[in-house]
């Protein structure tokens, strides 16, 4: 039986062979791995949904307050900003 050439490639050079076959093991367990945390990670996010209930809530509404500006100039006159002050909400 004759030897195909790819074979005949591979066996010159083991080292290169070894090599190559170990960046391609690295790759497919990296990538096996991360589908499988996901997995898993997902399917027990699923789980746990069940297992807590919200007590509270945030009231995330922005109130309407009153603010004062004051125009401030620098000693120089170069810088101009102006700044709120005094500020008070209203029931």
């Amino acid at each position: 039986m004759r030897k195909s050439i790819a074979l005949k490639t591979l066996m010159r050079a083991p080292l290169k062979t070894l090599l190559t076959f170990l960046l391609i093991a690295a790759a497919s367990f990296a990538l096996f791995s991360r589908v499988t945390d996901y997995a898993v990670t997902t399917r027990e996010t699923e789980n746990a949904k069940d297992l807590y209930h919200a007590v509270a809530s945030l009231d995330n509404e922005v109130p309407d307050i009153f603010i004062e500006t004051k125009a401030v100039q620098s000693a120089d006159g170069w810088v101009q900003t102006g700044y709120g002050v005094d500020y008070e909400m209203e029931d």
